[in-house]
């Protein structure tokens, strides 16, 4: 069964500020500038009935997806193609976040109404996620963080630490552990560079501006 095309676009309005919506193929993707318009939005989402789960149910009913994108970047998918993770099971919210998206969100924001929103106990993390990759300059760093991600079926992020001599460090973790940290407000975080997906693949962070 072919999926029906979606044919939209239009403003939607927050206390936070707009944001707009538009299709793209069988997909309703919604933009946020910032963090504080794609909160708003979730909220108001949150706070419909049935809220999410509801959205999420119908979405994948019809074979549509509903995308929300932060700076550019997608931070949450609804319905069609949605795959569910540790973070969701863990937060207790239907279809997909990509963590990826909101590290680089929160990259240029101080991501506190988004820390108030994750709330509850996490699940612990996999045995393997405190493995670190440490590196004097980011092919290495790359290179060492392909092998964990690829065994494990993982993404890891990348942060640059440069000391006070000048010297910097390039360091690789799994994204939940630095999502985590970050959200947490923990001092010990370094300078988001990008993501070594499961394929070995390199993306670049795109930080909000």
């Amino acid at each position: 069964m072919a999926r029906p095309a979606v044919t939209a676009e239009f403003t939607i309005e927050t206390a936070a500020g707009t944001a707009t919506a538009r299709n793209v193929g069988s997909a309703l993707v919604v933009e946020a500038p910032s963090l504080g318009v794609a909160e708003a939005l979730l909220r108001a989402a949150m706070a419909a009935p049935g809220g999410l789960g509801r959205a999420h149910d119908l979405c994948s009913r019809l074979g549509l997806g509903l995308r929300l994108s932060v700076g550019g970047r997608e931070v949450a998918l609804l319905g069609a193609d949605a795959a569910p993770g540790l973070l969701q099971r863990l937060l207790g919210v239907p279809g997909q976040l990509k963590v990826a998206g909101w590290l680089a969100a929160i990259v240029g924001a101080s991501g506190a109404g988004i820390r108030s929103a994750l709330t509850g106990s996490p699940e612990p993390l996999p045995s393997w996620a405190t493995r670190t990759v440490s590196a004097p300059d980011l092919p290495r760093c790359i290179a060492g963080a392909g092998a964990i991600a690829k065994t494990h079926g993982a993404t890891l992020a990348i942060e640059a630490f440069t000391s006070r001599d000048g010297r910097t460090t390039y360091r690789a973790e799994y994204e939940e552990t630095v999502l985590r940290r970050r959200l947490s407000g923990h001092q010990g975080q370094g300078a988001l560079v990008g993501f070594v997906q499961s394929d070995g693949r390199f993306v670049p962070a795109t930080p909000a501006g």
